[in-house]
């Protein structure tokens, strides 16, 4: 039985990236793993790319006939997949400890729970850093324990952990089409789904750091992240999740509100209507000890260096 299928969407990705993270994997002590890369319709020839890795029978290449977007290409994974627990790897990232998936796997296997996490990293330029959100109560993650989602709420990070398959299928739990902001909405509705997970120590994933701009936006990506945010936002507060909707507005102080900004005056990209909206949904009778801002207009005079002490 195939114990771990490891799901890798990609997008004219770099070959020499795509081949370290898939080397990160293919290092992995645990065996029995599946490596399955969802192509979605790249210009890039990966067949001969990576001519040596598609002969290893571990690793299944599925071409997409249309692009479709990140989300949609994890699902075909997860439709193709037939390990007993799923992990989604980005294509420039990558595994740090060779022995993570077994020590996951294990760990799964010992609790019998759904969702096992490890230690997330950053990757910048020559660094290798703990990779850390400050969510309340974030002491409490990575300290080999089983937490309850409403002490800890968290949504970003989903590639930091394994999640078993059937447990996903069964509560129908599938990236939505968005072109951006699909993977938070999605963890948020696999935790708040399970109610728990188990976080460990265990040095697992590496992120790359990526600046605002780095990102290929277009219009249509940048108006799906703000409907993506916004969505969340509006269910941390229907889910009465207050920790994690005032960790949102914080977060977007220093990173939504920029990214605002940027889409207009480096992009010309305007995006008032939907900010609008998304301000229109933060509950702000619940955000304490913050600056508040409720409208567009308030936001024209905005200086960030005033906001970096509430930076997330």
């Amino acid at each position: 039985m195939t114990a771990i299928s490891v799901i890798i969407p990609i997008y004219n990705t770099k070959a020499s990236l795509l081949k370290e993270a898939l080397d990160s994997v293919l290092k992995q002590t645990l065996k029995n793993i599946e490596i399955i890369i969802i192509d979605d319709k790249s210009n890039i020839n990966y067949e001969t790319e990576l001519k040596e890795y598609i002969q290893n029978p571990q690793i299944i290449l599925y071409k997409n006939d249309k692009n479709e977007g990140s989300g949609e290409a994890r699902n075909k994974g997860l439709h193709i997949a037939k390990g007993e627990f799923i992990a989604f790897l980005d294509a420039d990232d990558f595994y740090i400890d060779n022995d993570a998936l077994r020590k996951l796997y294990d760990i799964a296997k010992c609790t019998l729970l759904n969702i096992v996490g490890g230690k997330p990293f950053v990757k910048r330029e020559t660094t290798l850093e703990p990779l850390t959100w400050s969510y309340k109560n974030a002491q409490n993650l990575y300290n080999n324990t089983i937490i309850n989602y409403k002490d800890t709420q968290i949504c970003y990070g989903y590639w930091n952990y394994i999640y078993k398959r059937t447990f996903l299928i069964k509560n129908n739990l599938y990236f939505n089409n968005l072109k951006r902001f699909q993977d938070p909405l999605w963890f948020y509705e696999a935790l708040t789904k399970y109610k728990k997970f188990y976080s460990s120590d265990i040095q697992f994933y590496a992120h790359r750091e990526r600046k605002l701009l780095e990102f290929n936006w277009t219009e249509e990506s940048l108006k799906d992240y703000f409907k993506g945010f916004t969505m969340l936002v509006d269910k941390t507060n229907n889910d009465k999740n207050y920790d994690l909707h005032t960790y949102l507005y914080r977060k977007a102080l220093n990173w939504e509100f920029k990214l605002y900004i940027n889409a207009r005056e480096e992009l010309g990209v305007n995006m008032s209507n939907e900010l609008e909206t998304l301000l229109n949904k933060f509950n702000f009778n619940k955000i304490k000890e913050l600056p508040i801002f409720k409208s567009v207009a308030d936001l024209n005079n905005i200086n960030f260096e005033d906001l970096k002490e509430f930076d997330y």
